[in-house]
């Protein structure tokens, strides 16, 4: 679903207040991504991710590649030094914001960390990480 559909979704078709767009009314095409657009999304994000990783190579940076970490995240999750596991399961998981995307706070140490860890590693440094139980998890009760 589009971002623009947030405005759309719930008002009524033609008056009637049982006929709810993207409720009890299917939401048309334009709302929504469909299969083809999905996979042109995820051909694009692809695409960036190996020119990042290119120019990361040719200008010796650090790269860390996020995109793989949050599909870690929701592949598999994260354990954390309590035992505890943070999980891309929406609203639940505790890595990732109520609206799905964007990573909750204890989601951001987590990333923030693997910063830490590339920095380190490409350029011996020892810049502390950030113990991700002090943030928290987002979550629905």
């Amino acid at each position: 679903i589009v971002l623009p559909a947030l405005s759309f979704i719930g008002t009524s078709v033609g008056g009637d207040p049982t006929l709810l767009n993207g409720v009890s009314v299917p939401l048309a095409d334009n709302w929504v991504l469909t299969p083809e657009e999905q996979t042109l999304v995820n051909m694009a994000v692809v695409g960036y991710n190996q020119v990042i990783g290119v120019l990361a190579t040719q200008y010796d940076v650090a790269l860390v590649d996020v995109n793989a970490f949050q599909a870690s995240v929701i592949d598999s999750g994260v354990q954390l030094s309590d035992g505890s596991v943070v999980t891309g399961a929406f609203g639940t998981g505790g890595g990732f914001s109520l609206d799905g995307i964007h990573p909750s706070p204890r989601g951001s140490a987590l990333l923030a960390n693997l910063f830490v860890d590339a920095i380190n590693a490409k350029y011996g440094s020892n810049l502390p990480g950030v113990n991700p139980l002090d943030f928290t998890g987002l979550y629905i009760n």
